[in-house]
């Protein structure tokens, strides 16, 4: 059986460490093998994140609080992830109830000209409650999962999807990982949300608007 470590991260040095360091311990790590560190989640070249990706070994554990204390970039937090995982290490979010040792199967893309594609191609569309995003998505007529939107237009988007029954939303990363699997194992939940899509987003619409430009305007 292998060793029990804790990773645990404030910004700066002003902020306190003690939440973290009270779940690591409730959850079994020994407090003198939980790696702390002050500095920002941006930063790359944290040491003491360095030290303890130094120290793993094969069959090991690493728990964090949450994902965030990870890392703040998502690519850099995959990356991470993924180093675990060729170290055979099992990493545990407390938060998010995540064991995430294996994240083969996932790629990140950076900036690409065919989203519309990946879309086309996916059994299931998690994004933010853009206007523009949720639009394509449902034009495309795929199941979604709207998460983790921002005060503002972006909580009305999602509101306005999810009570018209066209996505589940998400206000976290754990109902991001639940209400995905819902979908990929339920197809008549998904055909629910397709239909729901098809009653309330016109797919015809930038015609109709050409059309009555035309007849009410144009003509006269």
């Amino acid at each position: 059986m292998g060793i029990v470590y804790g990773y645990a991260r404030v910004s700066t040095t002003g902020q306190c460490l003690d939440r973290q360091l009270d779940a690591l311990t409730q959850a079994g790590v020994d407090k003198d093998l939980i790696y702390c560190e002050k500095m920002s989640g941006t930063k790359s070249n944290r040491p003491k994140l360095k030290a303890l990706l130094e120290t793993v070994e094969e069959g090991d554990t690493v728990y964090i609080e949450s994902l965030s204390r990870l890392g703040r970039s998502s690519a850099d937090l995959i990356t991470l992830m993924q180093t675990f995982h060729n170290e055979g290490v099992t990493l545990i979010s407390l938060k998010e109830k995540l064991d995430l040792i294996d994240i083969s199967n996932l790629k990140v893309l950076g900036f690409i000209n065919n989203m519309n594609a990946y879309m086309k191609e996916s059994d299931v569309v998690i994004a933010k409650p853009g206007g523009l995003t949720s639009t394509e998505v449902t034009m495309m007529r795929k199941p979604l999962v709207l998460m983790m939107p921002i005060p503002g237009v972006e909580n009305h988007n999602a509101s306005f999807f999810e009570e018209n029954g066209m996505c589940l939303k998400a206000s976290n990363v754990l109902e991001v990982v639940n209400n995905t699997k819902k979908l990929l194992e339920d197809k008549s939940l998904q055909q629910n949300l397709v239909e729901m899509q098809k009653k309330y987003i016109n797919d015809k619409s930038a015609g109709d608007l050409v059309d009555y430009v035309i007849k009410n305007w144009y003509n006269k």
